[in-house]
């Protein structure tokens, strides 16, 4: 075996295990020492690339492969996978259509179509691929419902809902896809207001989900509580950008892409995508000694390089090397500090949405990957409770660098509140920020259909035909709001 070969074995093993950051550690030294150059290996190795999400060395290994063969649908599939990843969608649209030409039964190519369509803001065409998908899959219907159904503009008749509850009586009970089928009913139910039935059937989908996922509090609460304690640096003075980077966080389902899309329309702008830089960092601090420690004595030297890696993987997104870009990661709520070390000239961006809304709005989403406290109010209540603790923190050390966006305020005054924000950003008003949902960017993420309108309000108070079977809930989630001084 070679050195390459037992590489790529220890790499998956790292996977099998959950250790993503280290297996694209390993991917990094692979790409850089060019270690595989077998056309086999190279493939392998653009897998590797995948399923770390190293979207971009992926992309470059498959479009290197591709011509190769190109009929081969396995390697097109993928190709349009981390094409879509890097938003170069009409390079995946090509690849899904080939595969769909060349092996038109095979379903999983029309879902992947179906995707970039959304993306592009094509729904039409969005929605006939995933009616192609339905058609063709057999066991795994889920996954076209549950996206025809989040394009929000689909109407579903009497015949379909018959069908669909049909497929998740052959579908396992505790099933992740029986899951994906109760949440797509259940959205159904809510838009005819058959509110009770709507609830059964998130519900059941989340307790499903809860049993797949559990949420790890103590983990949490253990993250929360290390950054608390945590000493910060003061802000260390570096070489200034010519573009300060800003950072979307807050809670899922609270208007992150909503503010990002505003943001984006902006001529000085440019979005990039929920980008798990940041993450990976605080994940090396957290094996270096421990996270809040780590960042408490990071030396000069290991911030220079942090902030060189970001800034070389946020950059491969850009189309210009110098000017504001956004990443919207809502997680990152967690890494402000860390943020700050690295970016002293960082902007932050705390969208905040009354918690009830918030966390109903959650309750009956379907997340493909994390989130899992979604499950559950209760666990939601930990997970907000958490979050506000460190924004709360946060604010006491980076006041001038951090504007709490409240989602409320912005639909219901986007006048005042676009140009605030836009000034909180040191960028001049243009009137395409208002007009963002004329934008033809693309959008990375489900909120696509939501994001292509203008400002609407009929999100606030979604929680209201539901405040009776779920009193004792939003009750827990109000006193919450009051502790933390957020006024209704």
């Amino acid at each position: 075996m070679s050195r390459a070969q037992r590489q790529l074995q220890r790499a998956a093993g790292l996977l099998q295990q959950g250790n993503i950051a280290d297996a694209a550690e390993l991917a990094r030294a692979m790409i850089d020492s060019q270690a595989a150059d077998d056309p086999m290996l190279r493939v392998y190795l653009a897998d590797l690339c995948l399923q770390c999400e190293m979207y971009f060395d992926a992309a470059g290994i498959y479009e290197e492969q591709w011509p190769r063969n190109p009929d081969d649908p396995s390697t097109r599939y993928k190709a349009g996978t981390a094409a879509y990843r890097i938003g170069k969608l009409d390079a995946a649209r090509d690849h899904f259509l080939k595969c769909v030409e060349v092996r038109p039964d095979t379903a999983a190519s029309y879902l992947q179509l179906g995707h970039v369509y959304r993306a592009q803001r094509r729904f039409a065409d969005a929605t006939q691929a995933y009616l192609d998908y339905i058609a063709r899959s057999q066991d795994a219907r889920g996954h076209g419902y549950w996206s025809l159904v989040d394009l929000r503009n689909y109407a579903f008749d009497d015949e379909e809902v018959d069908e669909m509850r049909r497929h998740l009586e052959r579908c396992p009970p505790d099933s992740g896809e029986a899951s994906l089928m109760q949440f797509a009913l259940g959205n159904i139910a809510e838009r005819r207001q058959s509110y009770d039935e709507a609830l059964r059937h998130y519900r059941t989908a989340n307790n499903i989900q809860r049993q797949l996922r559990p949420f790890r509090h103590a983990a949490y609460q253990g993250l929360v509580d290390g950054l608390l304690n945590a000493e910060l640096q003061p802000a260390a003075s570096g070489a200034a950008l010519s573009g300060k980077p800003i950072f979307i966080v807050g809670l899922p389902r609270s208007g992150t892409t909503l503010v990002e899309q505003i943001l984006a329309a902006h001529s000085l702008v440019e979005a990039t995508d929920e980008l798990p830089y940041i993450e990976r960092i605080a994940y090396r601090l957290e094996r270096s000694g421990g996270y809040g420690t780590s960042l408490a004595t990071m030396d000069e030297a290991t911030r220079n390089e942090y902030r060189a890696s970001y800034l070389a993987d946020a950059r491969r997104y850009l189309a210009r090397e110098h000017g504001h870009f956004v990443d919207k990661n809502p997680n990152n709520f967690l890494h402000i500090g860390l943020i700050r070390t690295l970016f002293p000239e960082a902007l932050i961006i705390n969208v905040r949405r009354d918690l009830r809304d918030n966390a109903l709005s959650m309750y009956r989403q379907f997340f493909n990957v994390g989130h899992d406290h979604s499950a559950s109010f209760t666990d939601m209540a930990i997970f907000f409770d958490g979050y506000l603790r460190l924004m709360h923190h946060w604010l006491r050390h980076y006041p001038e660098s951090i504007r709490v966006q409240g989602y409320e305020d912005l639909v219901q005054d986007p006048h005042e509140q676009i140009p605030d924000l836009l000034r909180f950003c040191g960028l001049p008003h243009e009137e395409g920020c208002v007009e963002f949902h004329r934008s033809k960017a693309a959008v990375m993420t489900p909120s696509a259909a939501q994001v292509s309108q203008p400002m609407y309000t009929s999100s606030i108070g979604c929680r209201k035909h539901f405040e009776k079977a779920l009193e004792a809930e939003f009750e827990q989630l109000d006193v919450l709001q009051q502790q933390h001084g957020i006024a209704e």
